[in-house]
Formats: structure tokens, C-alpha cells, sequence
């Protein structure tokens, strides 16, 4: 066998291994995306059962904190009390984390302008249309190739990057390589002297190189993620065909394009950059580093674009606001298709009052569905445990998914546009060394105040009102912040279990309580709004059905029968 016969069979085997690890690689790719497509297809029309991380909800409010603009959000305590973190964790069927963030500014955000909610509502359709069906996953899976980040928000990342743009200043590379060039050609002048040079400036640039690149590599994944966005957005806009008859999407598909166009002077240095901090284990890429250590030219790349990426940042804000836009409108419209029952909200500026049939709580699997027309103010009686904090909530996240998500979870929903504020699940502040009644008081204080700074109608939904004080100045202080409310045009959905209330107040509140039945000494409940206030009460009855004593539930309901008579409590 003659030597070029063996080099043939040489090169022949190298192509066969190089045929077969290029085919391997394309079936995993494949494998890949069509894991992805699957995912996205069966999950949509599904809520989301996905938990999120508490340390990623730190993170999701990146998005919200660059671009608050000095709007009335939902505070901390109506957003604790409505336990609106699991409402984000049902909608979060995003591909990203752009889309993450997005969705959460918007359900932190609700839109208190008609037009704006029925342009968002235009835009949820337009996607969920299932005649567009190819065009949604096209976009969700562009969207999917960006990927979720770590429990930092991308604007830590962006900010952390940002942060070294001035640092990054390229004459220490270009002495690097400029010393060894040199170098080098000193040998052809002083042999001795030139060897000892180029051995020098090999040593000084190796050991520069590796010191200078385990510094940048922490921001490595931040540029990875800006690539991701700039490839997702250039592949979106391939589709602006497809959103000719939605001019508000094809105004977006624009903003994004306009972005990855800014852009590309960023885009064009990534891949030797990341060619070389994420390089694989053939000859090219030994060679590829080699180079790199010698000459620093991966470095020089990287701090162009880091400056590149400094002069972009407007333009990346854009890219995320406007992809996280269209993964949050997909999510919304998966969500609608999951509900067994929605409707639009409909805004009537004379209204006194809320409207809603067949309404229902979000949360709860087979729910009971209540209708009312309860005007302004609600005083809400009824037993222990039949549903009024359920029904409180119910009302209160009816509004607020009407103006963030223009979806409420009803056949019909009607009002005027109001502010949320709640006053529902307090707890101690043992940090701030509050009591609870301290901070029930904290939390209606501040709904007084909101009424100066917000420019529309307030309602208030407050549960068991100065729970935690006693009875005689309970009812005495409560009374008068509830007449206050009315009085000051603060609407006022609240719960009580004090049925003085109901009196005092009925000509300025509109009675509803819910209804027990007790047979056999079990207790059940409908959980159906009824008109009207309680006539009964099930505390004593609820000791007895988990096993109490008769020694204690029957003296209990003795000494209840006295103060009902007489007014006077008797220790029997």
C-alpha cells in the first residue's frame, strides 16, 4: 500500500467521523426543536402549574422598577392580600424571561384608560385567533430560543455590564500584540535578543489573557442574553407580513426591527467572542485560542462590545419591552382559552356601582359562581368560614384583571373605573414592631391618603374591619371610617362580623351576607351571595362539630343567649 493510498484511507475515516458527528449534531438540534414545539403546543389553552421561585419574583419587577412612571400601581398589600403572585403564576406560560418581567409590569400596572384596554384586548385577539395559529408558534418559538434567566432581573445583568463600559479601554492588548510583534521581528536583527523578546512577550500575554479573561467572564452570560434577544427579534421581523392587519403589531414589529438594526455592530463581534469563552474541543479551536492568548484578539472584540452594548441600551430596553409584550399577550390569550367562563369588562363612567353575573374566584377548582348589583358600598355578614373573605377577593381581582388583562372571570362585568386598595390579610410587623392592630390601621390610613394622590374613584376592600381591638370601639371606630368612605365617595366592599353594623349603616350600605346549614351537628356551605344581613351565627356550632366539650359549647351558647337578652355577660 503506497502512501498516498494511506492518506486517502487517512482523510477517508477523518470525513466519515466528521460526516457522522455534523449528522448526530443536526438530529439533536432537531430533537431539540421539536421537544420545544411540542411544549408550546400542548401548553397553550392550559393554566400555567409551574411554580415560581420566591427569589425570582425579586427579580421580575426589573422590568416595572425602568419604566414606573409615577403610575398607581397595585401596592404590596392589596398585591399580598389577592395573593396575586399565584394569578402571575396561572398566566406565566411566557417563553422568557423578557416576557416574564413584562407580564408582571403589566399586571402590576393596570390601565385606567379605555382605549388603551380595548387596543390590548385588539392585540390578545389578533394572537389567539386560531386562524393565526402557525404565526403564534413561529413567535413562540423565536421567543423560546431566548430562553429564562437566573432569579436576577436582565436589567441587574444589563446595568452589571454596563457598569465596565469605561473600564474597557483595548491599549493593554494592543501593547500585548504589539510587543510581540516586535518581538518577532527582532529576531531578524538580534537573533539572541529577539528569541529572549518573543519568549517574553509570549509569557507576558499568556499570563495577561488568562488573568484579564476570568475577570470578563461573569459577563459573558449578560452579552448571551442580548444575542439571544437580537437573534429572536431579526427572525420576527421576517414575519411583519403576517401582522398587516394589525397595525398596533406591526407598529411593534418595527420598534424591533429598527432595535436589532441598532444592533448589529454588537452582533458582528459575538461570534468570535463567544467562540472562544464557550469553545468546543476540535483543532480549530485549539488553534483559535492559541491565537487568542497571543494576540488578545477575543479581549479587544469583547470590549467593543461592551461599548457597543453601552451605546445600545436603549435600543435592548426595546427589544425586551417589545418581544416581552408579544410573549405576555400569547400568555394572556392561553390563559383566556383555559377559562371555562370570561368576559370582556365593560366601563360605564355613570355607574354608582359594580355589576357581574355568574362571577367567580380565579383560584378556586369548581367554584361557586355569585351575581350581584351591589352599588357603591357592600357590608358583607355572615358565619364563620361561609365565604365572604372569598368573595371579597373575588370582586376585587375581577377588577383588577379587568384592567390589566381586560379578562374578568364572569359571564358579565360591569363598573366604572376604579382604584384597588385592600385591607384583608395584615399581620403582625414584628420587624417594625408593629401589633396588628397597628397595622390594620396603617393599611385603611393609607387608602384615606390615596385618595389625594389618585386622579379617579377608589374602592376599598376591607375584611373584618379593626379586627383587632375590642368590640365596644371596634364597632364605634369602624362605623366611622365606614360612613367616611361612603360620605368621601370612597366605594367600600367590606366584611364584618359585628352585626351592629348592618344597622348603623344601612342607609348608606347595601346589606349581602352568605349562609350556613347545620343538620346533625355537621355544617356545610353554599357559599351563595344572598341580599340581606345575617340573622345567625356558627361560632359556638363550630367548636361543637370539631369536638368540643358540651361543658364548653353549651355554657358558651347560654352566656351568648344572656347578652342577647339583657346585654349583660354572665360567666355560667
Amino acid at each position: 500500500m503506497t502512501n498516498e493510498e494511506k492518506s486517502l484511507i487517512v482523510l477517508g475515516v477523518v470525513l466519515f467521523f466528521v460526516i457522522i458527528l455534523t449528522l448526530l449534531g443536526i438530529r439533536e438540534k432537531k430533537e431539540k426543536r421539536n421537544k420545544i414545539l411540542k411544549r408550546i403546543k400542548t401548553s397553550y389553552g392550559r393554566i400555567n402549574k409551574k411554580k415560581v421561585s420566591p427569589l425570582r419574583f425579586d427579580g421580575l419587577k426589573g422590568y416595572l422598577n425602568k419604566h414606573n412612571d409615577n403610575s398607581v400601581l397595585i401596592d404590596d398589600i392589596t398585591w399580598h392580600d389577592l395573593d396575586m403572585d399565584r394569578l402571575f403564576t396561572m398566566l406565566n406560560s411566557t417563553q422568557s424571561s423578557c416576557g416574564e418581567e413584562y407580564l408582571y409590569y403589566m399586571l402590576r400596572k393596570p390601565i385606567h384608560n379605555n382605549e388603551d384596554r380595548v387596543g390590548l384586548d385588539n392585540d390578545i385577539c389578533f394572537m389567539a385567533d386560531n386562524s393565526r395559529q402557525d404565526i403564534r408558534v413561529k413567535i413562540q418559538e423565536e421567543l423560546a430560543g431566548i430562553g429564562k434567566y437566573d432569579n436576577n432581573s436582565i436589567y441587574d445583568h444589563l446595568d452589571y455590564t454596563s457598569s465596565i463600559a469605561d473600564k474597557c479601554k483595548s491599549g493593554t492588548h494592543i501593547f500585548s500584540l504589539l510587543f510581540l510583534i516586535v518581538s518577532i521581528a527582532m529576531i531578524f536583527i538580534s537573533t539572541g535578543i529577539g528569541i529572549i523578546l518573543v519568549i517574553a512577550a509570549i509569557s507576558y500575554n499568556i499570563l495577561s489573557y488568562y488573568r484579564i479573561k476570568s475577570e470578563i467572564l461573569p459577563y459573558m452570560n449578560s452579552l448571551k442574553y442580548v444575542m439571544g434577544l437580537y437573534k429572536a427579534g431579526k427572525n420576527i421581523t421576517g414575519y411583519k407580513d403576517d401582522f398587516k392587519e394589525s397595525q398596533a403589531l406591526s407598529n411593534r414589529i418595527n420598534l424591533v426591527e429598527n432595535a436589532t438594526q441598532a444592533l448589529k455592530p454588537f452582533a458582528k463581534k459575538s461570534g468570535f467572542v463567544f467562540a472562544s469563552a464557550y469553545g468546543g474541543q476540535s483543532i480549530f479551536s485549539f488553534l483559535r485560542d492559541y491565537f487568542n492568548m497571543l494576540t488578545h484578539f477575543d479581549l479587544i472584540m469583547f470590549n467593543k462590545m461592551i461599548k457597543n452594548l453601552d451605546a445600545s441600551y436603549d435600543d435592548v430596553d426595546r427589544l425586551i419591552g417589545n418581544l416581552g409584550y408579544f410573549d405576555s399577550i400569547i400568555a394572556i390569550g392561553s390563559y383566556r382559552e383555559a377559562l371555562d367562563a370570561w368576559c370582556k369588562p365593560a366601563y360605564e363612567e355613570g355607574s354608582i356601582g359594580i355589576k357581574a353575573k355568574n362571577m367567580y374566584h380565579p383560584y378556586i377548582e369548581n367554584p361557586v359562581k355569585n351575581s350581584f348589583d351591589a352599588g357603591s358600598c357592600m357590608l358583607l355578614t355572615g358565619s364563620n368560614a361561609s365565604g365572604k373573605s372569598t368573595f371579597l377577593r373575588t370582586v376585587a381581582l375581577g377588577i383588577i384583571m379587568g384592567q390589566t388583562i381586560v379578562t374578568v372571570c364572569a359571564d358579565t362585568f360591569s363598573s366604572k373605573d376604579l382604584y384597588v386598595y385592600s385591607s384583608m390579610s395584615l399581620s403582625d410587623n414584628l420587624l417594625k414592631g408593629d401589633s396588628y392592630y397597628m397595622a390594620e390601621i396603617k393599611a385603611i390610613k393609607r387608602i384615606l391618603e390615596a385618595k389625594d394622590m389618585v386622579k379617579g374613584s377608589i374602592i376599598a376592600f376591607v375584611d373584618e374591619v379593626l379586627r383587632g381591638t375590642n368590640t365596644v370601639e371596634r364597632i364605634a371606630a369602624s362605623s366611622q371610617i365606614l360612613k367616611y368612605f361612603e360620605s368621601n365617595n370612597i366605594s367600600c366592599y367590606a366584611a364584618t362580623h359585628d352585626i351592629e353594623l348592618t344597622s348603623l349603616l344601612e342607609d348608606k350600605y347595601n346589606n349581602y351576607h352568605f349562609e350556613e346549614d347545620i343538620s346533625d351537628g355537621d355544617i356545610t356551605f353554599n357559599y351563595k351571595l344572598n341580599k340581606g344581613k345575617a340573622t345567625s351565627r356558627n361560632a359556638i356550632e363550630l367548636l361543637r362539630s370539631l369536638g368540643f366539650g358540651s361543658d364548653i359549647t353549651d355554657n358558651a351558647k347560654k352566656m351568648a343567649e344572656i347578652f342577647s337578652q339583657n346585654g349583660d355577660w354572665k360567666l355560667v
